[in-house]
């Protein structure tokens, strides 16, 4: 909203020549009609509509063009800025004089006008006690702990020291000693490493079988009455110790010859494995327990019976084959067939285990009408058990691992010039070495 006249106290009083008759205090802006009144230029359009440019005068009702007969009165403008003024806070002690044209300007910087306090604490007060509010008075002025060093409101700094303070002195509250740091106290009331002579410790012969507990200022007289038995103890414990020491270096000693008949055979395995000496290894074709099986389902036929190449369920390990019987029309059964093996002395028979057995179908460039389904992956999982050793060189014992159906092994869509892929591993428990 505009500003009307000057409202300030003048030293002397304001002529009435100065002054506005719509607002009756000193001209603003001040402009003159045909007439010869003077008005402040706010005020003129505000008493007439301002949206009209023919209107009367508020003083006698003269009709004047608001645009021709209407002019702003600089000189008398000059002589209001130049009159002599008093600041608004005059009666609370300011002595400030000067002109009209000056006032804004002190007031936005006069010592005795009333400010709030910048730390928010609710108060206001003048200018010039502002300082010393802030630097001694205030409650929300920034205070130093002098014992952390961290900075809090003056009103909460006492609260802070009593209760939260790391650094603040306390006493104990078990001895009563003083001058304990707060952040100190767990430490001195430690168990272990603590200091207070009223904390209930344990005995630090715990470890061999004193279970005694007092206080801390107790325990000197306990260690001195009671040496004898710490030393029993102490033997006892030792006793205990050099028992289980011997027990594990047998362990280790038969850990470490069951660690060495595996490297002999191991090396007996490496050594046999020229191309001269391939016999000695059978026609086994791996030791890690998987084989990868690929064969043409022109030579799978009903009725009759496929069985793989001989692999090791491990190293040691069974020397196992994969049959598929499909004498069935309808199912097909997986068998695990147990061969002769050059570790069978250091096995566990009967022999169980885990089958895996996962078919992929390669098909052929002309059979592109085999969906994902069919030619994907299928995998079936069984445990099989109470497989016997086999006697002689060329005996073999098998079971029937798992039963599965015809078509999950060969789709209906295969023709017979596609690829049968096998992926078959054969597990064993970890307890069927014999190390004896």
């Amino acid at each position: 909203m505009a500003l009307c006249g000057y409202d300030a106290v003048f030293d002397p009083v304001l002529d009435k020549k100065y002054t506005c008759p719509v607002c009756l205090a000193a001209l603003r802006d001040p402009v003159q009609t045909k007439c010869g009144h003077r008005f402040c230029h706010t005020c003129l359009r505000q008493s007439c509509h301002a949206n009209v440019r023919f209107t009367k005068c508020p003083v006698d009702n003269t009709w004047f063009d608001m645009k021709k007969e209407m002019f702003e009165d600089l000189a008398v403008k000059r002589e209001v800025l130049s009159l002599q003024v008093k600041c608004g806070l005059h009666d609370n002690g300011c002595q400030w004089k000067g002109e009209l044209r000056e006032l804004e300007d002190h007031h936005s910087n006069c010592d005795h006008r009333v400010v709030p306090c910048s730390n928010n604490c609710g108060r206001k007060l003048q200018q010039r006690e502002m300082k010393t509010h802030l630097e001694i008075e205030c409650p929300q002025r920034p205070q130093e702990c002098h014992h952390c060093h961290d900075n809090f409101p003056a009103a909460d700094l006492p609260k802070h020291q009593l209760l939260v303070c790391p650094r603040f002195p306390v006493s104990c509250p078990l001895c009563g000693e003083t001058t304990i740091l707060r952040e100190n106290i767990p430490r001195h009331v430690d168990k272990q490493e603590g200091d207070c002579p009223l904390v209930t410790v344990s005995c630090e012969f715990e470890h061999a079988g004193c279970f005694f507990q007092d206080r801390r200022k107790n325990m000197a007289s306990h260690y001195t009455s009671s040496q004898h038995h710490h030393l029993q103890l102490i033997y006892i414990k030792s006793v205990q110790q050099e028992a289980a020491l011997t027990s594990l270096r047998s362990r280790f000693r038969d850990v470490a010859e069951r660690s060495l008949s595996l490297e002999r055979l191991l090396q007996q395995d490496t050594e046999s494995t020229s191309p001269q000496e391939d016999v000695g290894m059978d026609d086994a074709v791996g030791y890690s327990g998987w084989l990868l099986w690929k064969l043409s389902l022109r030579d799978i036929q009903n009725g009759q019976t496929t069985a793989s190449p001989a692999f090791y369920t491990g190293l040691p390990g069974y020397k196992v084959r994969i049959a598929l019987d499909l004498t069935s029309e309808s199912r097909c059964h997986v068998c695990i067939r147990v061969e002769t093996g050059r570790y069978d002395h250091i096995m566990t028979f009967p022999f169980s285990g885990i089958c895996k057995l996962s078919r992929y179908i390669l098909p052929d460039c002309h059979q592109s009408h085999l969906s994902p389904a069919d030619s994907g992956r299928v995998t079936h999982e069984a445990i099989f058990t109470g497989v016997t050793e086999p006697e002689g060189e060329t005996a073999t014992q098998g079971c029937v691992a798992m039963a599965i159906q015809v078509t999950d092994l060969i789709p209906e869509a295969a023709t017979e010039d596609a690829q049968l892929l096998l992926s078959v591993e054969v597990r064993h428990a970890t307890d069927c070495v014999n190390t004896e």
